[in-house]
Order: C-alpha cells, then structure tokens, then sequence
C-alpha cells in the first residue's frame, strides 16, 4: 500500500527558502512507516495509506513553526463566515457516547464544505524533524509556540469543541479556502461521520500539493493515543487498517462533508475513534 507522508517539513523549507531558519535538506517519504521513537518538538507529518475503495489516507505533518499567522488560500465562492481561531468556552458533556458540543453556542455560524477528500493519520505514519522520521506525535503549530492551538502534540482528544482532536491541512501561508471560510492554524471543524470537532494544529503536504495543483479540500484527521503502550515501538496493522478503512473517498473523486467554524453545540460522540487496538469510526 502506498504511504505518501507529507507535511511540515515543506514549512519547514519555506522558511529555511526565506531565510528565515538555517535548515538541513530533507525529502518527502512514500515509503512505509519506520519503527522506533523520535523527539523533537518541530517537523511531524502524517502519511496516506490507499485502501480497496480507491481512498488513501493522508498525508499531514508538522514542524516547528514561527509565530501565528492568518493566511490566505486560493479564490472562494460561496457564503460567508471567516475562519475560527477556536480556543473557545462551552464544554461539552465528558460522559461516554453522544452528548452535545456545548448548552450554548460560542462557536461560528458554520460553512458546509463539500466534496472535500477526508483522510486520517496516526502515531505511526506521523514523520517528525524529517520527513523520512516517523513514529512520533509532533505537530507544526503547537500552543507552546504561541499559535492559538489547544495542544502542544497530535491529540484525539473527546471531540467535543473545548476538547477537539488534531487535524492537519494545507500548511499556513497556503490555507485551504472556500465559502468565506478559511482554515488556519487554530480552525475548528466538525466531521458529522463521527460526530467530533477537530482543531487545525498540523500541516499536510499533499494537502499542500493537491490545494496548489487543483483546489482540492483535503484534511487529514488524527486518530488514536499520542503514543504507544511502554514496550511497543509502534501500534502497527491495526492502526494502519483504521487509516484506511475509515477513508471513503479519493483525491479523484471526493465525497466528504465537513462544517468548517461550525457552532459549539452539535451533537458529538465521545466514543475513541481508535483505542490503539480497536477502530471505532463508521463504516
């Protein structure tokens, strides 16, 4: 199966182009998953895995970024409703199963994306400083940096919008747009599939790639524990089966709904999407 991985590091080489950091070269990696742990707090990207459906799941990343920033993507048409920075009120309820986002609406009136390619990454397709690292939790735009993120690692947090889950899109400078909507690091999202909020705090560079070749909405959702059990270096088949199985369109035809600053108060399950042996996403 193929296994693209992209992401923050091509931030990474935008700013090391600009001057900005002094950098290494690196290369994007399509090949499988690497055993074994990496740290660092910059560069993490996830990788796509195509399943029998023709999907494949992302590839979504992160590096260490400098400070917060809007961005702008290509033209747009359609409603209205600007980006959502999130880091919001309203909690929502921390029982098992359904509950709503929150009693009182605190997020944006919502624009529908359709059409937009989902995908999903995880501990074990994630790349880290390079690239070519994988096996980590990083993420491009961490709250400890300064941008107006939840989280300073990939996180499947309940889902809920005080306590939504990593996502990863086109990386900041080059933001995904349409409808009057805008992702940016800090975005929230809602996935009526699985019923969870998700929160932009990663960068995916073929997400990157396919928004500058042909405007494609493509997000790439994290799922699973930040890392593995103590002993295991990886979670291996099981997670990378969930990635693809829970993928249901393709970059050639793209059939997901999103809802992009969605309102506080939709309805979420707080069911994990994967347990770290167990998928529970939708099929």
């Amino acid at each position: 199966m193929l296994r693209f991985r992209a992401h923050s590091f091509a931030l990474w080489s935008v700013l090391c182009f600009a001057g900005t950091w002094a950098c290494s070269s690196s290369s994007s990696d399509d090949s499988g998953a690497a055993a074994g742990t990496s740290s660092g707090n910059a560069g993490s990207s996830s990788g796509g895995f195509a399943n029998s459906a023709g999907g494949s799941s992302g590839g979504s990343s992160s590096s260490g970024a400098s400070s917060a920033g809007s961005a702008n993507g290509g033209s747009a048409n359609g409603g209205s409703a600007g980006s959502s920075s999130a880091g919001s009120s309203s909690a929502g309820s921390s029982s098992a199963g359904s509950s709503s986002g929150g009693s009182a609406n605190v997020g944006g009136m919502g624009v529908t994306w359709n059409q937009v390619f989902v995908t999903w990454y995880g501990y074990d397709d994630n790349s880290c400083q390079t690239e070519a690292q994988h096996t980590c939790a990083n993420i491009a735009y961490a709250m400890s940096d300064g941008f107006p993120t939840k989280h300073d690692s990939a996180t499947e947090g309940k889902g809920t919008y005080d306590d939504p889950v990593t996502f990863a899109a086109s990386q900041q400078g080059d933001a995904e747009t349409f409808g009057g909507a805008t992702i940016n690091p800090g975005t929230v999202i809602y996935y009526p599939k699985v019923k969870k909020y998700f929160m932009m705090e990663d960068s995916c560079l073929e997400c990157t790639q396919q928004w500058d070749a042909n405007k494609l909405l493509h997000v790439d959702l994290w799922m699973g524990p930040s890392m593995p059990p103590a002993g295991q270096t990886m979670f291996g088949q099981p997670l990378i089966d969930c990635e693809d199985n829970s993928t249901d369109s393709s970059a050639d035809a793209p059939t997901d709904t999103i809802i992009v600053d969605p309102p506080s108060n939709l309805e979420v399950s707080q069911t994990m999407l994967f347990t770290g042996t167990q998928c529970n996403v939708p099929q």
